[in-house]
């Protein structure tokens, strides 16, 4: 045995030889017995089984419209419905893997199982870690390393975290260990390392550490299923909640037993309600079982139907309130929360004497706390219990406490993933943390008493953790012997024996250290009013629940929850169940389509109530959609929802001739390569120019969602975005799946549906629930690509209600429409990506609109008009003192013009005429001074702008002024298209670059109208010329085209000699920025690649007049789009120094 590693935790009464893989003998399907008996973590067995789990004999579908005969048949029911829904998916992947010769593959994203290699366990890394595990059958832990993944972001990965399964598999000897993470530090997993429990060590091989593997993940999370098994195991009759309504036995919702029921005396007496009116006022309700003693509608704050809601909710046992989109489901729940605590004397224990007892003398025993609670901690017994909310997700838990903080801030967050600043000092974790460092301030929480005792007892523990250590050593000594010595087996016997003993112990202590933390994680829950959980979060936390015996349990967004995930929440204390939800939106996923399909296994708690007439409330008058796109689901979903007034006044998206509109098309769909997943081309390239377009009007970025049927869809928009917008990235819209976006809205909504195909196959795209939550999350503005005929060939009802009622108002086509919002003749046809005007430009006309002035703007037409500050060009004449008349620009002569003996400004020439010497004074330098400080701070551009106006006659100064004026719009301009697309075409294998010819001509045309000095074109080139330069140079830099550089310059006809060589300067602003920043350079270019790029960089930079050594030249030549102020001022700075009247 020389030589080999010997996991010396196993006592040798438990070691067994390698388990091999079963290569002929055919695997029994497992379970037959009762399900409480059941094994939880899957056995090898259980992984390469052949069977399908969803054949299994004693699977029995979900009873949604007939009662369960019992509590032992629903319980069995649900609990094989999970374990099929588990451990299919796992015989699919890692079984089929294991059974198989296969070489591992590369991993890719869209696989539903991922590989690590060359994995190898850490000598001496058994128990190497201090911390007390969660469970005391995962306590054998152990360090591994695996290959690390360069680049792969593990901060926002969900692979390898806490909980999840993995499996360890040796090719060679067959070997298969089953195992979970135990712990995940991002940091630590970048270097490859990763800590693991193993749960089948006892029929693994004694040498199992010494070999190399390749280990497997699953994409199916395990703990969830594994706390809702555990959970329906431990239930039984008694413990069972709400047996009558969830076996289907009634129908009556009946009332809570703390409002009939009082729990003492001293409540007795206090049976009235209060709840809050909407001005703050609080009214006393006699008989709160009346809705007819209610305040109105009005004076609560809600409308009508929201009141029922809200009553239903205060008063039923079992209450059902269902609310389609854009109803206020959150706000409805908030509300409810606020009145239950309003009331909190009716359901809230108010504790006993001994703790008020304990408290007072806690306040005289700061010094000698330890004897404090030694002497009255175990009669410490607070009675005390919170209202718990539940939801699904984490962002959709943070989201509800958020608004619970309006009305309480006695609150707890349980789990570490919330996302919320709100919130993070609601954190239990947080909030352990407080008190123990500011422990005279919380002298009377009973919290310290339980660390205390965990204190002393984690002592222990490591004190039991040495010993094993020091036991094991001497046993792996024991077997360092050469062949030929014979070594003392009566000893090593001896020392089995011992640790076995000590892994005893080992083990008692951490079932009890564990009960006393979850005892003060009580002590803290019982001194808040509110506590939040994820469903697994309060199926893990269960033993917590039981021993709080919450009374009042609410449920939001339960249409989506599995039925065990709510029923493993409960406990046999709940008095009060509030369900909120929509079963017409999203159902509960399952991870095997038949489990769904056949067993009902997706059929929520909350749809199967409603399906058996347990009485709900349906909240009926939305306020998210505008009424073109609400009719899309009404009433072909929801055949009475009503639209509140508030969504009348929904503005119209800029640009679009249409709020709603379906773009019609026949570009095929193409399936993911090694995946089931679908994308679409076509309609990734006009989902990103149409957001792009919406971004140009002036829509920020955060208001625009982009919805996609398919993950595969999601992720080619994501390499699509991250390609072809590397400079001005569109970041900040978001890209999700539909089903990932359930409860959330924004102003505009671009859904991309992927499926297209001359199959007639539209997948889950017949599911209403699914194309009901795709077709109700925009406010404003909903935009569709997909193929009409084919999804209303489909034979879904609400396809064919979509074609009628868009067909019917002009909302589908096959051409997408954008008009001009001030001049509706001038509009733009799109039916390719490439149809999308330069620049988001729709209009050729000028602007129009009236100045102050009353003459009207002469700016080029654009969403984002800068009319409300522009100089009005029309030319006047005017009267100067001598009498006579002057032609002055309107902006001088309403503005600027000052009588003689106030004037402080500059001096006009003199009149002139028939001899007259009269001046006339204008200020025009503090008016361009105030133009200045609009756009910049900049001080040297200050003085620059004062020195050329000195001495300067009002008309150099007008035109100074007006320079200065387009420039900085320019500028202006330039910040806001930040995210504008190059209009090239490339052919990424080919290396082939080809120039848009129709878009250099324009470009050559606004370049021209400069050199001309045109000043009516100024704006045009600015806003279409001098920055669509600079996205092509973008282009052609990031394409490593340098050849196409001069290219550029010849066609726009730039000299590149002249003062107003613009696209020069921003050549030389790229180039450098290309070769300086690691992120676009890359470090990819070769040496003459580079030694190309400097020599064009000096040849530009003598243009400029700027010295590429010189230690300024940074800061000088900084890239514009990281300097973009900077980068307006020097251009002011250089038209000023190079003007030439």
């Amino acid at each position: 045995m020389s030589g080999k590693k010997v996991d010396p935790s196993q006592p040798s009464s438990k070691r067994k030889s390698t388990h091999y893989v079963p290569s002929n003998k055919p695997i029994a399907i497992p379970h037959a017995g009762d399900f409480r008996l059941m094994h939880l973590m899957p056995l090898i067995t259980d992984l390469l089984s052949d069977a399908d789990a969803t054949t299994d004999q004693l699977l029995k579908p979900n009873c949604i419209k007939k009662p369960y005969l019992n509590v032992d048949t629903y319980l069995e029911t649900h609990f094989r419905l999970l374990w099929a829904d588990f451990i299919q998916p796992l015989r699919d992947t890692i079984g089929k893997f294991c059974k198989g010769n296969e070489q591992v593959p590369p991993d890719k994203p869209n696989q539903q199982i991922h590989f690590y290699r060359n994995v190898s366990f850490v000598e001496n890394s058994f128990l190497s870690s201090c911390c007390v595990p969660d469970r005391p059958d995962s306590w054998r832990r152990y360090n591994v390393r695996f290959d690390s993944m360069p680049g792969f972001d593990w901060e926002k990965s969900k692979r390898l975290i806490h909980g999840t399964l993995i499996c360890l598999w040796n090719a060679r000897s067959r070997i298969i260990i089953v195992a979970t993470v135990s712990n995940s530090d991002p940091e630590e997993l970048e270097k490859g390392c990763l800590s693991i429990s193993i749960h089948n060590s006892s029929q693994i091989a004694d040498d199992f550490m010494s070999k190399s593997y390749t280990m497997l993940e699953c994409e199916v999370f395990y703990e969830p299923y594994r706390v809702v098994m555990e959970a329906y195991q431990l239930l039984d009759e008694v413990s069972f909640p709400f047996k009558e309504h969830l076996l289907g036995w009634t129908k009556d919702p009946g009332v809570p037993a703390y409002l009939m029921n009082p729990s003492s005396p001293k409540k007795a007496a206090r049976c009235d309600y209060q709840i809050t009116k909407k001005d703050g006022t609080r009214v006393t309700i006699r008989n709160v079982l009346n809705i007819g003693t209610w305040p109105s509608p009005v004076d609560l704050g809600v409308n009508p139907i929201q009141r029922v809601a809200l009553y239903a909710a205060m008063t039923r046992r079992l209450a059902l309130i269902q609310g389609p989109p854009g109803t206020g489901k959150t706000f409805i729940g908030r509300k409810i929360i606020a009145t239950l605590l309003d009331n909190k004397h009716m359901w809230h224990d108010d504790g006993n004497y001994v703790v008020d007892n304990a408290r007072l003398v806690a306040k005289f025993e700061r010094e000698k706390m330890h004897k404090f609670w030694e002497r009255y901690g175990d009669v410490w017994r607070d009675k005390r219990c919170p209202i718990v909310v539940i939801c699904l997700t984490n962002q959709a838990l943070d989201q509800f406490l958020e608004g619970v903080l309006k009305s309480t801030k006695k609150l707890i967050r349980i789990g570490n993933q919330s996302q919320s600043p709100l919130l993070e000092g609601y954190k239990m974790s947080v909030l352990k943390e407080t008190i123990e460092q500011d422990r005279k301030k919380y002298t009377d929480s009973a919290f310290l008493y339980h660390k205390y005792r965990m204190n002393g007892l984690k002592k222990c523990i490591q004190d039991t953790v040495d010993e094993i250590r020091s036991v094991a050593k001497k046993l792996s000594n024991s077997k360092k012997y050469d062949t030929g010595q014979q070594h003392n087996i009566a000893l090593e016997s001896l020392n089995l024996l011992k640790l076995h003993q000590l892994e005893q112990v080992y083990r008692g202590q951490i079932i009890e250290f564990n009960a006393i933390r979850t005892e003060s994680e009580e002590a803290l829950c019982r001194s808040v009013d509110v506590i939040g959980l994820t469903t697994t979060g309060a199926a893990r936390r269960r033993e917590l629940l039981t021993r709080l015996q919450p009374k009042i349990v609410l449920v939001e967004e339960a249409a989506q929850v599995l039925e065990p995930h709510i029923v493993a929440s409960l406990t046999a204390s709940c008095q009060h169940l509030i369900m909120i939800g929509d079963h017409l939106q999203l159902r509960p996923q399952c991870n095997v389509n038949k489990l769904a399909n056949k067993f009902h296994m997706d059929v929520s708690l909350f749809e199967r109530l409603v399906m058996n007439n347990v009485p709900s409330v349906m909240l009926a008058v939305q306020h998210r959609m505008r009424p073109e796109v609400a009719r899309l689901i009404v009433p072909s979903v929801y055949k009475n929802l009503e639209n509140h007034e508030s969504v009348l006044q929904h503005p119209a998206v800029p640009s679009m001739t249409r709020s709603v509109f379906f773009l019609d098309h026949d570009h095929p769909e193409a399936r993911e390569e090694g995946g089931s997943s679908y994308y679409n081309s076509h309609e990734a390239a006009m989902t990103l120019r149409l957001a792009h377009f919406l971004c140009e009007q002036g829509i920020q970025q955060e208001k625009i969602t982009v919805l996609v049927t398919y993950a595969a869809q999601m992720r080619s928009l994501q390499a699509h975005r991250k390609e072809q917008y590397k400079l001005r990235s569109l970041d900040r819209i978001h890209i999700t799946t539909v089903d990932n976006y359930q409860g959330e809205e924004n102003d505009i909504i671009i859904l991309s549906l992927v499926r297209n195909n001359t199959n007639k196959s539209v997948g889950f795209l017949r599911t209403p629930n699914r194309v009901c939550v795709a077709l109700s999350r925009a406010r404003h503005g909903l935009y569709i690509f997909g193929n009409i005929r084919l999804l209303a060939g489909s034979g879904s009802k609400l396809w064919l209600h979509v074609q009628k009622v868009m067909t019917q108002n002009g909302e589908l086509s096959n051409e997408l429409t954008l008009r001009c919002d001030r001049h509706s003749q001038q509009i733009v046809k799109v039916k390719q990506p490439e149809n999308f005007p330069i620049c988001g430009i729709v209009c050729k006309l000028k602007c129009g609109a009236l100045l102050d002035c009353g003459h009207p703007c002469q700016l080029p037409c654009r969403n984002q008009c800068q009319h409300s500050v522009a100089l009005c060009q029309y030319v006047e004449e005017t009267l100067l003192p001598c009498g006579h008349s002057i032609k002055i620009p309107c902006t001088i002569n309403n503005n600027n013009r000052l009588p003689n003996d106030e004037a402080a400004g500059m001096t006009s020439p003199e009149c002139g005429a028939d001899g007259c010497r009269s001046t006339a004074k204008v200020n025009l330098q503090v008016e361009v001074t105030k133009l200045l400080v609009k756009y910049s701070s900049d001080d040297s551009l200050l003085k620059a702008a004062d020195s050329l106006l000195k001495g300067k006659s009002i008309e150099e100064q007008w035109k100074i002024y007006q320079r200065m004026y387009y420039l900085c719009l320019s500028a202006t301009f330039k910040r806001d298209m930040e995210t504008s697309y190059c209009y090239t075409t490339e052919d990424h294998k080919s290396g082939k670059v080809k120039l848009n010819k129709a878009w250099a001509d324009d470009l050559k045309a606004g370049y021209k109208a400069v050199q001309d000095g045109s000043m009516e074109m100024q704006a045009l080139a600015a806003t279409r010329g001098r920055w669509s330069i600079q996205y092509l140079t973008d282009a052609l830099f990031q394409w490593r085209r340098l050849d196409l550089l001069r290219q550029c310059l010849t066609m726009l006809s730039i000299d590149p000699q002249s003062s107003i060589g613009t696209g020069c300067r921003i050549l030389l602003e790229e180039a450098k920025a290309l070769l300086e920043n690691e992120e676009l350079g890359q470090g990819k270019w070769t040496v003459s690649q580079e030694d190309e790029a400097y020599a064009l960089l000096k040849s530009v930079a003598s243009t400029m007049r700027f010295d590429l050594t010189h230690p300024s030249s940074g800061i000088l030549m900084g890239p514009l789009f990281i300097q973009p102020q900077l980068a307006a001022n020097l251009d002011c700075i250089a038209a000023l120094q190079n003007l030439s009247l």
